[in-house]
């Protein structure tokens, strides 16, 4: 797979992530969400850099079946 499709995929990845879970942070929030909740998107925009830069690793060894990824893959999150 391109590079520019890899690319593709990371940022759909990103924008999905960033606004599902701020609709999801917003309905379980005051109406009108308190001056605090920007603390909050911040922690989402800081996980979505997190991921990008995870996926952008990730995906191009994924694509090419590199032998002990999955290991690997589960090693980073223990």
């Amino acid at each position: 797979m391109e590079s520019k499709a890899i690319k593709k995929i990371i940022y759909l990845n990103e924008i999905t992530f960033f606004f599902v879970w701020v609709i999801i942070f917003l309905m379980g929030a005051d109406k009108p969400p308190p001056i605090g909740f920007i603390w909050i998107v911040l922690l989402v925009v800081l996980l979505d850099v997190a991921q990008y830069y995870y996926l952008k690793k990730f995906l191009p060894k994924l694509l090419k079946k590199t032998k002990g990824l999955f290991f690997n893959n589960m090693f980073y999150f223990f």
